[in-house]
């Protein structure tokens, strides 16, 4: 096994079956790495539970992705099985392969969504944006969207003190963090 066929570790199944395929290629054991992600799943999982209502309110909810990254697909699966999050359109990138595209529209095909794939942004009306900091800035402030997430540049931070990841465990809780804290914010 190579790392060549690792995918992207994107939220927190995602992000253990990197460690796992990782660990197998180097000849490493993972469960010290899979012991850390598992405190950072607990956490999130009770976090959610200790929410009441809160953690409901984005389960079902519609997103859009215009994301120029090979995390799109594994992003789309995480949102789905983690929030059974739906989306409404996903921009395609002309760069991705055939087989990356014919995987994302069979996943999108078993959970009813073949036709969010887009060639662009319409844009559609979706409770999460998931773009570049501007566009997110534009379409929420347009109510095309409720709430958006920055997951590129052009940010919206120009002073990044703090990391603001978008892979891995720690990208999947700043995930949830900024949708969950706008869904306090607003509810």
């Amino acid at each position: 096994v190579g790392t060549e066929f690792l995918d992207v570790p994107a939220g927190f199944d995602g992000t253990e079956a990197w460690i796992r395929g990782l660990a197998e290629a180097t000849g490493r054991d993972p469960e010290p790495a899979i012991a850390l992600l598992r405190r950072r799943t607990d956490r999130a999982r009770n976090i959610l539970r200790s929410a009441m209502g809160a953690g409901l309110r984005l389960r079902c909810a519609t997103y859009s992705m215009d994301f120029d990254s090979s995390a799109v697909l594994p992003l789309v699966r995480w949102l789905h099985s983690y929030l059974a999050m739906f989306p409404v359109e996903i921009v395609t990138k002309p760069w991705w392969s055939d087989g990356y595209r014919e995987e994302l529209s069979g996943f999108l095909a078993s959970i009813r969504s073949e036709e969010s794939l887009t060639d662009a942004l319409v844009p559609r009306r979706c409770d999460v944006l998931f773009a570049c900091g501007q566009t997110v800035r534009l379409l929420t402030k347009r109510g095309t969207c409720s709430m958006g997430v920055d997951v590129q540049m052009p940010s919206m931070h120009r002073l990044r003190f703090v990391g603001r990841p978008v892979l891995g465990a720690d990208g999947a809780m700043r995930i949830l963090d900024e949708m969950f804290e706008r869904v306090e914010r607003d509810y």
